[in-house]
């Protein structure tokens, strides 16, 4: 198989894969900000239970892991397999509340990511899908499946926030 080597502009420091992590970190904080509900990143260097960050609601903490890929979910079956990983999910696993996997699908060529060139607005080419991680899961496929009707909106946060009223205060 032959290595891509990606060559960075002169202006450039962070690799695709990186300008990717940024990207959906600031899609998901960009759906956050709609939907009124606080972000709170995780320190790179302190991501010991497997999440890139907290939303915040006033009652508890909500702990979501991002992806961003140029992937597509499949024609037929409307689906996106994550490959995560068995220690992600096993620090996934100690988490008492609920955790989400949020995959955001960008353009391969980054450049169409969003729209520069359309007068008075930005639009974002992407869209973020959703899945509640099973944090019960104890044998292989250490994947992900997210689903085409999981789109997240700010709709999704105040469902999430819902659900987990329920399950904490039975409210």
């Amino acid at each position: 198989m032959t290595e891509v080597v990606e060559v960075l502009a002169p202006h450039q420091e962070l690799s695709r894969s990186l300008r990717q992590a940024r990207y959906g970190v600031a899609y998901l904080r960009a759906v956050c900000a709609q939907a009124g509900v606080k972000l709170v990143e995780t320190s790179p260097d302190e991501d010991v239970s497997g999440v890139d960050c907290l939303l915040s609601f006033p009652q508890f903490d909500t702990r979501v892991q991002v992806k961003c890929t140029a992937r597509r979910l499949g024609r037929t079956t409307g689906t996106l397999s994550y490959h995560i990983g068995e220690k992600t999910f096993r620090k996934w696993a100690r988490n008492q509340s609920r955790t989400y996997i949020v995959v955001v699908i960008v353009p391969e060529n980054s450049d169409a990511w969003a729209d520069f060139d359309v007068d008075d607005e930005t639009p974002a080419h992407c869209a973020a899908y959703w899945a509640e991680v099973d944090r019960d899961r104890t044998t292989e496929p250490w994947t992900v499946q997210v689903e085409r009707g999981r789109r997240l909106t700010p709709e999704t946060l105040a469902d999430w926030h819902a659900l987990e009223m329920e399950d904490t205060y039975g409210a």
